[in-house]
């Protein structure tokens, strides 16, 4: 693809750039423990922190114009008086594997729930508005994207007492590239070339085609989970054992895992005498996070303070009545997945199939959509804890939303009519759904896949199997390389990010460009041209309108079907007396924040 050129883009990070943009920045609401849920504000659709083009450039080439970001680090409120870490805070989160797996290379976005911020941390973080801030990192530059500078931070020490240098970003990037497993390394295998160290403050990470919003993929605003490693002990004891003993920058190191019901993290001994370079102060001796899956054993187990702070249901949230809430707002999508859209003799795993993939005709993925009634769902499911979507991931929220389409209608004559005009469903077919049983910020999402695939049983006849599973054994099973998902379906779930590039490479995108274990469609067309020129384009405006095309075709296309974007709630223990949570991101990720009722 071609390079795209263009003037230097620097991204200065300081104290002189907060007070240049006091004067634009809007101050947000921090998320308190009240009787009853708060809303947290999302950052605004508009504050697109990228390149953009100065106004009023009449040349053809994008000229671009220096950014200057804010750099407040994402700390407690709580004035700097010097606390000792003490006591015990236990977590409970419905998307925790039971696996419970410590690092990043195996692909899963769910283990930063408790090993990111807590033992491992970002290049680059966020603040307590979700606007991304430096964080191992304290500057990051391009001049036209096709690589990008980052400046270290010094004097962060990891937990072996050795303070981080270029190498360990260098080989962060290697290591994840060498290692990776899953769709989520494959998308840094699909965007970076490599890295290189340019001097003992910096470290250039090269593209392999112009990326002008990679900054996002290395920091805390998305689920890439790209943590920074110690790299003297990874080579030390290898790929195996540091999954078991992993080491990091956070002020907490791992203690303990039990498979199926616990991790646990203590402090670090340097942090109890020093204190950490970004959190202060460090409230928690251990933090403790559980798998416990049944909803209501974890309201019972908060109830009797054997656990401090669960996230909840929202269909279950009456059961809390009287409790400290705090809720985030939308920021978790939630569809029926369609597997699979696309032409077979392309995919190995497909193409000794007989017949074509069910879901390639139109008809009948309008009719799957027409034949549920969503408005429903939400109200007796979701409680009205959701907003309904017309394509899945996108709402007001999101860079380029086009208000102007509509979520589908509940049309049930309209649907039989399409399905049998389609002849759908076909002699013997049996469906099996499956359902995402840690679905991350959606748990109804069972519930509601259950619903969707009675709505289909009733109007269409469809003879629907549910099973329930967990995304570890999902995630392989829609991989292009298994195809054990041939004509059925499944509960995708997605982060309601401001940056709709995100959804394009997890969600969106088809598997064969962008190896996404979310998305119906296996191969491409001209929608997945447009999401790759959306992050090679500097220009917001471009970007938006690229976004818009994308929309469009994936309603126009009726692909998948699109449930809302649901609401998360966390209830709080007496023992808790603040809990921050990431607006427009569901990942609880926060933890290390938490402040105690002392």
């Amino acid at each position: 693809m071609r390079r795209t050129t263009g003037k230097m883009l620097t991204l200065l990070l300081g104290a002189a750039a907060l007070l240049l943009l006091a004067v634009q920045a809007c101050a947000g609401a921090e998320p308190t423990a009240t009787p009853t849920p708060t809303a947290t504000p999302r950052p605004a659709a508009t504050a697109t922190p990228t390149p953009t083009l100065a106004p009023g450039v009449p040349t053809p080439t994008p000229t671009i114009r220096v950014v200057l970001v804010a750099t407040p680090t994402p700390t407690p409120t709580a004035p700097p008086v010097a606390v000792k870490p003490s006591g015990t805070v236990k977590f409970a989160f419905d998307a925790v594997s039971s696996a419970f797996p410590l690092e990043h290379f195996q692909g899963s976005a769910a283990q930063r729930i408790y090993m990111g911020g807590t033992v491992f941390e970002y290049l680059l973080d966020t603040d307590l508005e979700g606007k991304i801030v430096p964080g191992l990192a304290t500057k990051w530059e391009t001049k036209d994207a096709s690589y990008w500078d980052l400046t270290i931070r010094k004097g962060v020490k990891f937990a072996n007492g050795r303070e981080m240098d270029v190498n360990d970003i260098k080989g962060s990037f290697d290591t994840l590239l060498k290692y990776g497993k899953g769709s989520l390394a494959a998308r840094f295998k699909r965007m970076v070339d490599h890295a290189e160290v340019l001097n003992d403050s910096t470290v250039r990470v090269v593209l392999k085609d112009p990326n002008f919003l990679f900054y996002s993929d290395i920091s805390r605003a998305t689920f890439s989970n790209f943590w920074i490693v110690p790299m003297d002990y990874f080579n030390q004891v290898g790929i195996d054992k540091f999954g078991e003993q992993p080491r990091g920058s956070g002020p907490y190191q791992f203690v303990e895992k039990v498979a199926g019901d616990h991790v646990t993290l203590r402090v670090r001994d340097d942090v109890v005498r020093d204190g950490h370079w970004r959190v202060k102060p460090v409230y928690w001796q251990e933090i403790q996070f559980y798998k416990v899956q049944e909803e209501s054993t974890r309201i019972a187990m908060l109830k009797t303070a054997k656990l401090d702070l669960v996230d909840i249901a929202v269909a279950l949230k009456d059961q809390v009545a009287g409790l400290p809430l705090v809720r985030n707002e939308g920021v978790t999508a939630g569809a029926i997945g369609m597997c699979c859209i696309g032409d077979k003799s392309q995919i190995p795993v497909f193409k000794d199939r007989p017949g074509e993939p069910l879901f390639n005709d139109i008809r009948v993925r309008k009719a799957l959509n027409l034949a549920v009634d969503v408005d429903t769902i939400a109200k007796t499911i979701f409680k009205g804890e959701i907003v309904r979507q017309s394509v899945f991931n996108f709402t007001k929220d999101v860079w380029g939303f086009d208000p102007s389409l509509k979520p589908y209608p509940y049309d049930v004559e309209q649907a039989k009519q399409l399905a049998k005009e389609a002849g759908f469903p076909p002699p013997g077919y049996k469906m099996t759904m499956y359902l995402r049983t840690d679905a991350i910020g959606i748990p109804d999402i069972v519930a509601a896949g259950e619903a969707v695939g009675t709505y289909w049983k009733r109007n269409l006849g469809v003879d629907v199997q549910f099973q329930p599973i967990e995304n570890a054994r999902l995630t392989p099973m829609n991989e292009l390389s298994a195809g054990d998902l041939w004509n059925n379906t499944w509960t995708p779930r997605s982060s309601v990010i401001a940056d709709p590039g995100q959804a394009y490479q997890a969600t969106m995108g088809c598997k064969v460009i962008f190896s996404s274990t979310h998305s119906s469609r296996t191969t491409c067309s001209e929608v997945d041209d447009w999401m790759l020129q959306y992050f090679q384009s500097p220009d917001p405006a471009v970007r938006d309108d690229l976004s818009r095309k994308v929309q469009k075709w994936h309603s126009d296309n009726w692909v998948p079907v699109p449930l809302g974007a649901a609401n998360q709630i966390f209830a709080l223990g007496p023992k808790v007396k603040k809990y921050y949570i990431h607006p427009g991101f569901p990942y609880a990720d926060y933890n290390e924040l938490t402040e105690p009722n002392r």
